[in-house]
């Protein structure tokens, strides 16, 4: 039977691994529209990165950072190196224009 502490890291880890997967999920399918669309102009962040001298494939680094990282956001061994992936394309490379 479990105690009273054993229950509660039971559910912070309920709540963090929802979390986790919901924040995969859609950076995932961001990833997927961006690169079914490709109508970059309703993207404000793509935008500027399609207008450098390099856009089409900074915008396709992106695109592949998103889905990588939701991926890799999705397995706990795996969480670490998709949030640092996601946080470089949503953090870093907006800045890059």
């Amino acid at each position: 039977m479990p105690n009273d502490k054993q229950l509660a890291e039971s559910t912070m880890n309920v709540k963090y691994d929802l979390g986790r997967h919901v924040y995969g999920a859609a950076a995932f399918a961001f990833g997927i529209i961006a690169l079914c669309w490709h109508d970059f102009d309703d993207w404000q962040q793509l935008t500027h990165l399609w207008t450098t001298p390099y856009g089409k494939a900074l915008v396709f680094m992106a695109v592949t950072g998103e889905l990588a990282g939701g991926i890799a956001v999705q397995w706990r061994r795996t969480t670490q190196i998709g949030a640092a992936v996601l946080g470089t394309v949503y953090l870093y490379l907006p800045r890059c224009s």
